[in-house]
């Protein structure tokens, strides 16, 4: 695990949001997009994005970049997708945007697991997971090289962050963990929390 002790903050973004592609995606890849009024159904493109992004890391290739619009999600991420070193999936926040990742009654708001390998999230902000074994950002299984840059996990009943000792090369740079547990049992909830 890599972790630098930057904050980027948990403002609200104010005003609309372009979606242009940013600079940490995949260069040679192409970009898809996300935003709230899209549709699961619809191409993934800037004219009919998909409305959730766990459909979108289903859907997308290899190598693509899915940028998100700003809005809040209601749906909880679960994912398993693995892409590869030399084509990695992106999912980052439009240029301006700050998503918010916040579904009701979820014991974790993006859970990585099984095989999942090579995905980069970039400017989310993951809130609000409830339950007795809640984590906003759970990684498990044999889930490798999973990176969380620029984002937020605020809000959690338990942890902000947990990842199972069975994954490997889990990266978390520039991110911010805050108001996170306090209804567990002393001393068994957490910010940040790395198994492995």
């Amino acid at each position: 695990l890599a972790a630098t002790a930057a904050s980027c903050g948990d403002s609200s973004p104010s005003g609309e949001s372009s979606l242009s592609p940013g600079t940490s995606g995949s260069p040679s890849g192409s970009t898809r997009y996300v935003a709230p009024n899209g549709a699961d159904t619809n191409a993934g493109t800037k004219q009919a994005p998909w409305a959730t992004i766990g459909a979108a890391l289903e859907k997308a290739a290899a190598g693509e970049t899915i940028l998100v619009a700003d809005g809040r999600y209601e749906t909880a991420i679960r994912t398993e997708r693995a892409a590869t070193a030399d084509a990695p999936i992106t999912v980052q926040a439009a240029s301006g945007a700050r998503p918010v990742i916040r579904p009701t009654g979820e014991d974790a708001v993006i859970a990585v697991g099984g095989q999942a390998a090579h995905l980069i999230f970039d400017g989310l902000t993951f809130e609000g997971a409830t339950g007795e074994s809640s984590a906003n950002i759970y990684i498990a299984g044999a889930a490798s090289d999973i990176t969380f840059r620029h984002c937020v996990s605020r809000g959690s009943a338990r942890q902000g962050f947990f990842s199972e000792r069975t994954t490997a090369r889990v990266r978390i740079d520039s991110c911010s963990f805050a108001n996170n547990g306090g209804s567990g049992p002393d001393n068994q909830d957490h910010n940040l929390y790395v198994e492995g």
